[in-house]
């Protein structure tokens, strides 16, 4: 691969990288939702889902922890 190819492949990671980011800030706001609303079980389903999209989402880990004590 050129130097540009690469450069390109990285680019498009980072850029993927922060739409997922972004996409799973949705699922931890409807997780606080869920949350407010006493929906335990589909709070905890929200925050999954967030660390699916984005593995290291550090509130998304925080209130998981949080609803599993």
């Amino acid at each position: 691969l050129s130097e540009a190819a690469v450069a390109k492949a990285k680019a498009e990671k980072k850029k993927q990288e922060k739409f997922l980011k972004r996409l799973a800030t949705e699922y931890v706001i409807m997780g606080k939702e869920c949350e407010k609303e006493g929906m335990k079980e589909a709070a905890i389903t929200n925050y999954k889902k967030a660390l699916t999209l984005y593995p290291s989402h550090p509130e998304a880990k925080r209130r998981l922890k949080h609803l599993n004590e």
